[in-house]
């Protein structure tokens, strides 16, 4: 019982000498919502004096945004508008009003020189469809229609009698690693072609040998360098 009475003893004297949790001071509570109170009353206060300039900010933005989505909707039907002339137009006449007219990102542009082109060639303007050809090849939307293009434009060169310039661009899509492995091989046939039509045997026996049918990895490209080696034999005897 004694040591009963002492633990307890001890307990009261701990609890006493514990230092005591302070309360928060009167009204404290009070004080907040009084801060609160003030604050949201500036708050309004400076809603009120500046709303002539907080609802033309909104005004502002809606107009914009609306002149945004009026602007795209615009572009999109000029783009279907642009398309479908392109797509109906015909003669050389037509096209070519057309082409000045639209620009060069309508969809269907490209397409719509290449047969600008193709009537050129049909009536025999080679430097007109060289023009067009070029253009084509210069925009490259696509790779490959870019490199076609070009090789394109490299037979109106010959057909108009320049030669050497021919030879030149067929030259550069052979030797360039990114054109399509047929094209290339395309190109090599024809540069070699031309450097032995105008007497240039290192050059003819370069690009004739450049692709080996053997090893080619697509029919096309093995064609094209059947022809290359057909000649480049012919040229060896």
């Amino acid at each position: 019982m004694a040591n009963k009475k002492h633990k307890l003893d001890a307990v009261k004297d701990n609890q006493l000498l514990a230092p005591k949790k302070e309360a928060p001071p009167a009204g404290a509570n009070d004080n907040l919502v009084d801060e609160i109170s003030e604050n949201f009353d500036r708050f309004e206060t400076w809603v009120i004096e500046n709303g002539k300039y907080i609802l033309g900010a909104c005004i502002a933005v809606i107009v914009i945004v609306a002149i945004v989505f009026i602007g795209l909707q615009i572009s999109e039907k000029s783009k279907q508008t642009a398309m479908m002339k392109l797509a109906q137009a015909e003669k050389i006449a037509d096209l070519e009003k057309i082409l000045g007219e639209v620009s060069a990102s309508a969809p269907g542009y490209d397409a719509a020189l290449i047969r600008l082109a193709g009537l050129y060639k049909a009536e025999k303007k080679y430097d007109k469809a060289f023009d067009c050809y070029q253009k084509v090849a210069a925009g490259k939307t696509d790779a490959y229609l870019s490199c076609r293009a070009l090789l394109d434009s490299a037979y109106m060169q010959e057909l108009a009698g320049k030669k050497e310039q021919a030879a030149a661009i067929f030259a550069s899509v052979a030797d360039s690693a990114g054109s399509p492995v047929d094209l290339r091989a395309e190109g090599a046939y024809a540069a070699g072609r031309i450097f032995y039509a105008l007497k240039n045997t290192a050059q003819a026996k370069k690009y004739l040998g450049m692709m080996d049918p053997v090893k080619a990895t697509t029919q096309q490209s093995a064609q094209w360098a059947s022809l290359a080696k057909a000649l480049l034999n012919r040229i060896a005897k």
